[in-house]
Formats: structure tokens, sequence, C-alpha cells
């Protein structure tokens, strides 16, 4: 099921949908509910062909109206009685929508390679000995956005920031094996239970995540230990 506070429930997988003969629709968000639409847009707004990745925007009666008191954003994620919704996704021609990423944690790499992070974290957290990870991308000084990542290991194993990123290589391909790699004992988390990559950007940053070989506890003294502090 895919949905969002700002628009309802969009999509559903259910009881018919698992289908032996179709076993790429259990990796989807389900099948768009009637009388919602759903079109996949390009950074300028255009339509994408079924299969294409962009953003997913939704029209349907059961949108908010707005957010309160806060019309710039309001005006920012509903254009034209669509809501942007700042996912990043695919719709195929039988209607499954896939979600492959937040717009806002997408790394666009060198050459306009696009990262998308929970498909590198799907193949790291594969790892036996992960416990969970937090891909994210942070700009240099001439503002190149590379992949980092933020490793859990499962209590009393090892693994080496090499031997993750063969993994990732061999899965996903070079492009979207992470230039750094971070071990520490815990993920810093949102309120939301989610990982804090806006966090972890920042004390990425603030040099405060080195990378490692074993785990460690940060963040060292000076670097930032909320999202507010950039």
């Amino acid at each position: 099921m895919y949905g969002q506070h700002e628009a309802g429930i969009v999509s559903v997988l259910g009881p018919q949908d698992h289908d032996p003969e179709h076993p790429e629709r259990l990796r989807t968000a389900g099948r768009v509910l009637p009388d919602i639409d759903v079109a996949i847009r390009d950074e300028a707004g255009r339509d994408l062909p079924h299969g294409e990745v962009g953003e997913v925007c939704v029209r349907s009666t059961t949108l908010m109206h707005g957010y309160w008191k806060q019309p710039e954003l309001t005006a920012e994620v509903l254009r034209d009685g669509w809501l942007h919704t700042g996912d990043i996704g695919r719709l195929d021609s039988d209607g499954y929508l896939t979600v492959v990423d937040r717009l806002k944690d997408m790394v666009s790499a060198a050459g306009g390679h696009r990262v998308f992070t929970t498909a590198v974290e799907d193949v790291l957290n594969s790892h036996p000995m992960v416990a969970g990870s937090a891909v994210f991308g942070v700009q240099d000084a001439d503002r190149a956005e590379h992949v980092h990542a933020a490793i859990v290991t499962v209590p009393g194993t090892r693994i080496t920031p090499d031997e993750l990123r063969a993994l990732v290589r061999e899965r996903r391909g070079q492009g979207d094996v992470p230039s750094h790699i971070t071990f520490l004992d815990a993920l810093p988390l949102t309120d939301a239970g989610k990982p804090d990559k806006k966090l972890l950007r920042s004390q990425a940053r603030h040099g405060c995540l080195p990378e490692t070989t074993h785990p460690e506890t940060i963040p060292a003294s000076g670097c930032p230990t909320t999202s507010r502090n950039g």
C-alpha cells in the first residue's frame, strides 16, 4: 500500500495481486486505486512513459487543500491540481506503482548518474553482517555529490568497507558504489523512527564521519547532534 497524509491511500496490493505468474508485482506498492490519477514526471514537469522513473504526482478528490498557515509550502507541492509527493517511482502499463526513493534522498552523482539510496540500502542490508544502513549524498567544494553510507553491523561481526563496495558493485554497478563508508554503533533516527539522513549529511560535511573499519561512537566533540544544526 502507498499513500500520504496529503493524499490519502493511492495504491493497494490486494490478495488478487499475489499472482505466481507475476511475482514482480510483489515488489510494487500495488495498483493505483480507481478515481485516483497518478503521473510520473521529470524535473521539467513532463509526463514520463510507463516504466520510466520520475516524481510521483497524484490528483484526486481526497487531496488536502493545503498546509495550515504555510502558503509557500502549499504552493510548492500543490500545482495545477496535482500533489507533487516528493517520492520517486515508476508506473507500469497495468497501473502498478513502484516507489524507489525520496526525491530529497536521491544522489545526483558524476556524469548525471542517479543513485537511488533505498536500492543501495537494500543491497547493503542483504549482507548477513549488516544490521542496518543509511545511504546519502554529500556535496564537495565543487558541488559534486558523492555517495556515503553509514553502516551498523551485527554485534560480534566485522566486515570491511571494500567488501561492502564489492557487494554493491556486483548488484548495482560501479555508479552506485559508496565512495565513503562509516561504521557506527547506531544510526541516528528522526522522530518518525527513520534514519536521520539530514543529520548524517551534516555530520559528514563537518568531517565527523571518517571512514572506519570498525564501529565507533559518534558524534565527536563539536559535531552536529540534531538535524537543525545543518
